[in-house]
């Protein structure tokens, strides 16, 4: 199958599959995060096929998002498999979408290659700056949680089971996640990338505080 087929197939693949997602995990993520990882593997040198289609399925299947255990290794192999992909592409796709999720503050990230390094970096940059904090709201307001409770710590998760505990705020999401994500960043272009979108979060929880507080 020639790439640009491939790439048709998995967008109308992945629109079918997160086209009515309103927490943040729709398919204009995955398409921004396509974009994202292909300018960074393009600054990286790495190779644009393989990052483009990983990119593009990282979230499919993933258990927050779906409910499936199996995770998005999986889903992204039955899908591929069903386009006849050759063996050895899916082995290397579903080893990047398996290790790019953020599973706790306190829990290493799994070591992968440069092109999974390029879609890790691209996935979390666009959970900051102002779509990052957009997405955060929406997806805490899709899991019920509080704006903000200034009676409640932000936690140092240890585990993905502590990580994806349930009650704590949005705001309380910066802290353990979302400003944790720049020094993360796996590439050069990825970290340099991060900086603005670092600024511009903590200039919003200023700004949110101040307001909290009535002083704005």
């Amino acid at each position: 199958m020639r790439h640009a087929d491939l790439v048709f197939a998995t967008e109308e693949y992945v629109a079918a599959q997160m086209g009515t997602d309103a927490a943040g995990h729709d398919h204009w993520h995955a398409r921004r995060v396509r974009d994202l990882a292909l300018r960074l593997a393009r600054a990286e040198g790495a190779d644009l096929e393989t990052v483009e289609i990983a990119a593009l399925l990282h979230d499919i299947g993933d258990e927050k998002v779906s409910g499936d255990p199996l995770g998005p290794g999986k889903a992204a192999q039955t899908f591929l498999e069903s386009l006849s992909v050759d063996h050895d592409t899916i082995t290397h796709i579903c080893a990047i979408v398996d290790a790019v999720s953020f599973h706790g503050s306190g829990v290493a990230d799994p070591p992968t290659d440069l092109e999974g390094l390029c879609v890790r970096d691209a996935d979390r940059l666009d959970a900051m700056g102002a779509i990052g904090i957009a997405r955060a709201f929406a997806y805490g307001g899709h899991l019920g949680r509080p704006i903000y409770d200034p009676d409640q710590a932000a936690v140092e998760a240890n585990s993905l089971a502590a990580y994806r505990a349930g009650g704590r705020s949005t705001i309380n999401h910066f802290d353990e996640k979302l400003l944790r994500l720049a020094a993360r960043m796996g590439t050069d272009s990825g970290r340099a990338l991060a900086v603005e979108r670092q600024k511009f979060m903590l200039d919003f929880l200023e700004r949110f505080a101040a307001e909290w507080r009535g002083e704005r």
